[in-house]
């Protein structure tokens, strides 16, 4: 079993910027080297780049988003954590929980 990383990135990162282009150096045909990617602040990633993340998934990864789709809208177009939560029946979940450190 693979190590849990220590270190984020951001989506962009991940996917791996090219400069002077709208491509990623990860996609379908060079999926993510991962088994399960964890999103937070989902809320925040539009329609495009949310598609381009998908798209680099390998065959059976899975895929956690967090975050409040009541908050933090993406600059882009979309709202696509919020039309996951409005089309799944059962959500929305609500969870709030206090951390004490």
């Amino acid at each position: 079993m693979a190590a849990i990383p220590e270190q984020a990135a951001t989506v962009h990162r991940l996917l791996g910027v090219r400069p002077g282009s709208v491509h990623f150096r990860h996609g379908p045909d060079n999926p993510l080297p991962l088994d399960v990617l964890v999103v937070d602040e989902a809320s925040m990633v539009d329609l495009a780049l949310m598609a381009k993340l998908v798209s680099a998934l390998p065959q059976g990864a899975r895929l956690i988003l967090l975050g409040d789709k009541d908050q933090l809208a993406s600059v882009g177009a979309g709202s696509v954590l919020g039309d996951i939560c409005a089309a799944e029946p059962g959500f929305p979940h609500r969870r709030r929980r206090r951390w004490r450190h």
